[in-house]
């Protein structure tokens, strides 16, 4: 996870598993709220490891912070319930 347009990463997850639910699998990446400023757009990249050992990019989720306490980012197929996060275009 970074701040919009800078390319200095603030928080990253390696070995994230995917959840099941009835839209699809989602992939759950919890962000303690200090990490975050209020007012302030956050860019999350999703890559992984393709069968030749090479990093990928898959998808990214490009959202801005209202004041809440804890979040928890969902990225994956119709995954609208987001807490504090709102998309932003």
């Amino acid at each position: 996870m970074k701040p919009f347009l800078v390319e200095k990463e603030i928080l990253s997850e390696n070995l994230l598993s995917p959840k099941p639910t009835a839209a699809g699998p989602v992939m759950v990446f919890s962000v303690p709220s200090s990490f975050l400023l209020p007012g302030k757009v956050y860019t999350v990249d999703l890559k992984y490891v393709n069968p030749a050992g090479k990093l990928e990019d898959l998808s990214s989720f490009t959202f801005h912070v209202v004041r809440k306490k804890y979040i928890e980012i969902s990225v994956g197929a119709e995954t609208q319930e987001l807490g504090m996060l709102v998309p932003w275009c």
